[in-house]
């Protein structure tokens, strides 16, 4: 997940709160987007489906599944 200094509290003590009652806590971190290449990927994604157009038909093959929120 990347780390974003205006959620990174808040998101913390979510995901905490989530795994509490877990038997195997899994380990997570919040690196910030030039620490982990792989969060360039979901970043040119969710900006090829906001550009839409030909854009959204170049990053499909990247999407597993699209989730439309109203």
């Amino acid at each position: 997940m990347e780390k974003d200094e205006s959620s990174y509290a808040h998101d913390k003590k979510i995901i905490g709160q989530a795994l509490q009652s877990s038997e195997n806590r899994p380990r997570y971190d919040f690196p910030r987007a030039h620490e982990e290449t792989l969060l360039w990927v979901s970043d040119a994604v969710a900006w090829c489906y906001q550009k839409r157009g030909r854009w959204t038909g170049l990053a499909a093959p990247l999407v597993a599944d699209v989730v439309e929120l109203t």
